[in-house]
């Protein structure tokens, strides 16, 4: 799990070979804004890199 960099409200989990993207500000109702599912295997870490202003990746 890891928190968008310069935006905190906004956590991404893994789960199997998905990743899920929340806004916390919508509590426990929250549903996931955004699915990905590009990789076959199971996903271990994920991590939120931001290697410029207008950059943002997700590594997994």
């Amino acid at each position: 799990m890891c928190f968008k960099p310069g935006n905190e409200d906004f956590v991404y989990a893994s789960s199997g070979n998905e990743i899920l993207s929340f806004d916390i500000r919508m509590g426990p109702q929250a549903k996931p804004l955004e699915t990905y599912n590009y990789n076959r295997d199971e996903i271990n870490q994920v991590i939120c890199y931001k290697p410029l202003p207008n950059n943002f990746f997700i590594l997994v």
